[in-house]
């Protein structure tokens, strides 16, 4: 369950709050899973289509 609210993209803070854990431990165990997204997104062009949606390119 963890794992896959990391991955959708969820700050540690509300998915700590969900399994009652703090978000720096949520942090220290899940960061890793972070960092490519972060890092795809961080560089990605992006473009909004007509109903104002952002796609990255």
């Amino acid at each position: 369950m963890v794992t896959s609210h990391v991955l959708s993209g969820l700050w540690f803070q509300p998915v700590a709050e969900m399994i009652g854990r703090s978000e720096y431990q949520v942090g220290k165990v899940y960061c890793h899973l972070n960092e490519e997204p972060r890092f795809t997104n961080a560089t990605a062009d992006y473009l909004r289509d007509e109903n104002g949606r952002i796609t990255p390119i």
